[in-house]
C-alpha cells in the first residue's frame, strides 16, 4: 500500500467511526441507524468496499451523505456530496414549491434576508415571496416606485 492509500483508509475509518458515533450520541440522529453489515469487527471492511466504489470517493470537497434524510446509513442510501448539496438535503430545509429560499433568492435577484423575512415574519408564500422590492409612493403619481437591486440595475443616470 502506498502512503496515499493508507491515508485514505485511515480517513475513511475515522468517518466510519464518526457515522456510528452520530447515530448513537446525537439527538438529531436518534432515529437513524447504521446497517448491520457495516457494524462489528468486519463492518469497516464492508463499509469501505461499498463507499469506495461510489462517485467522488476520495475527493477532498466531498463527504458522506444520506440521500434520503429520513433513511439509514446503508447501501443505496449514501453518496459523496459537497457541503452545498448537504445543506439543501436536510430535514429542516425550507422549501416553497420545491425551491429552497436560497434558490428563490438567486432566481429572483432579491436579497436572501428579504426572502427569509417574508417567509418567517410575513408568512408569504408563492408569488408573494418572489415579488419585487418596493419602498415608497411617488408623490406625483401615487404609485409605488421599485427600488433597484444593485447599481447596475438602476435606471437613473449619474
Amino acid at each position: 500500500m502506498t502512503d496515499e492509500e493508507i491515508k485514505s483508509v485511515a480517513r475513511e475509518r475515522m468517518r466510519w467511526r464518526d457515522m456510528q458515533h452520530r447515530c448513537r450520541n446525537n439527538a438529531h440522529y436518534a432515529d437513524v441507524e447504521v446497517c448491520e453489515d457495516w457494524l462489528g469487527e468486519d463492518g469497516f471492511v464492508r463499509y469501505y468496499r461499498h463507499v469506495s466504489q461510489l462517485e467522488h470517493f476520495g475527493d477532498k470537497d466531498y463527504t458522506l451523505d444520506r440521500i434520503d434524510v429520513y433513511g439509514n446509513y446503508e447501501p443505496g442510501n449514501v453518496r459523496w456530496a459537497t457541503k452545498k448539496t448537504q445543506v439543501v438535503n436536510r430535514r429542516c430545509t425550507v422549501r416553497d414549491h420545491g425551491q429552497t429560499l436560497e434558490d428563490i433568492s438567486i432566481e429572483s435577484g432579491l436579497p436572501i434576508d428579504s426572502i427569509r423575512r417574508r417567509w418567517y415574519e410575513e408568512g408569504s408564500r408563492g408569488d408573494r415571496l418572489r415579488r419585487p422590492l418596493y419602498t415608497k409612493k411617488d408623490a406625483y403619481s401615487n404609485e409605488l416606485t421599485r427600488l433597484p437591486l444593485s447599481k447596475e440595475n438602476s435606471t437613473e443616470k449619474e
